[in-house]
């Protein structure tokens, strides 16, 4: 095992590796190569050939074992499947690597919390990649408006279907997504949770919806599938007062207010009755590559110890949901 390094690597470039040279592997390669002061050491994949056509893209080396790129490493990427997330973390921390999970952490709640404690005891960074975090939209609205007290959340996040992330049921490969972004808006726990789901073309769910009340009676009713004609990715906030629309796609935020003023020049007005008006404001924001920022953020934590956005707690609290709104699905085919 390579010798102790240091929590905070400001003084030196980061020694970067990528585990897993899929589609997900090789956009994580691209983004480290645009991130300064991190070197991009190599790629390592089970399937040696992958590993080196995506290492060849990018002038680096692939790896024929995971444990000598570990031994080059500060920092690594797992983008491999999710069932192998776990021993490959646990063996990149043991290896004196800050570690980047993509979504889910895990797929059960020990592998995950075992991830935190030896996270915990060997002083190293996680982060899990729930990208939308990161989503422009999402980020304009958690920074301009309040909406930690929404009454109403719905998320709709459909999808064509791919044969990659079949591994996994489409809870941990789509709704987790809403889950995360849910959960972060709401800080209160769970009360109630209703939920269906389906199989279609895949051994797992490929269609599910849930219902979840949380403890301040508010609602959150999620929809994902997998086998949609058409790509959705939207996230409806309903306040009192106020409705929020993102388009998660296209960056775009609709608000909806309701006024007992007339409506300023960049509103438009929909409804009135009586004193009462609602209004609508659009805001497009600037694009941003989300992949990009998530890893920018994890380097810049790993630099300056910052609290990393996304860690592996904040991972653990997703699957954990996920893993409930499944048992119900169970519990509904049982009925």
């Amino acid at each position: 095992m390579k010798s102790k390094k240091q929590f905070i690597l400001q003084s030196k470039k980061i020694q970067y590796g990528v585990i897993g040279a899929g589609h997900i592997g090789n956009y994580h390669a691209q983004q480290i190569k645009n991130i300064a002061n991190v070197k991009l050491i190599g790629i390592y994949d089970v399937n040696f050939k992958q590993a080196q056509k995506i290492a060849d893209l990018y002038n680096v080396e692939a790896f024929n074992s995971l444990s000598s790129l570990l031994e080059t490493c500060d920092a690594v990427s797992v983008a491999t499947p999710a069932q192998t997330h776990f021993k490959i973390a646990i063996l990149a921390l043991q290896n004196n690597c800050h570690v980047f999970i993509e979504k889910p952490i895990t797929t059960n709640l020990q592998e995950a919390e075992a991830i935190i404690q030896e996270a915990e005891t060997l002083n190293k960074l996680v982060q899990v990649g729930h990208i939308e975090r990161f989503n422009p939209a999402f980020a304009y609205l958690l920074t301009h408006q309040n909406i930690s007290s929404s009454r109403f959340i719905e998320s709709e996040r459909l999808a064509p279907f791919n044969q990659r992330g079949l591994d996994v049921n489409v809870l941990l490969d789509l709704m987790i997504h809403d889950i995360d972004l849910i959960l972060c808006i709401k800080n209160c726990g769970v009360k109630n949770i209703e939920a269906i789901g389906i199989n279609v073309l895949s051994k797992n769910i490929d269609l599910a919806n849930a219902r979840i009340t949380f403890e301040d009676n508010s609602v959150a009713n999620l929809t994902a599938s997998r086998i949609s004609d058409t790509s959705v990715r939207k996230l409806r906030i309903f306040n009192k007062q106020q409705y929020f629309s993102l388009n998660l796609q296209n960056h775009s935020v609709d608000s909806y207010s309701v006024k007992t003023k007339n409506p300023n020049k960049q509103s438009q007005l929909i409804f009135s009755n009586q004193n009462k008006s609602i209004v609508h404001n659009k805001t497009s924001v600037p694009k941003q590559n989300a992949l990009y920022e998530e890893l920018a953020s994890f380097i810049s934590s790993i630099q300056t110890g910052k609290k990393i956005m996304v860690d592996a707690s904040a991972g653990t609290e997703a699957i954990k949901l996920a893993l409930l709104i499944q048992k119900k699905i169970h519990e509904s085919t049982q009925t």
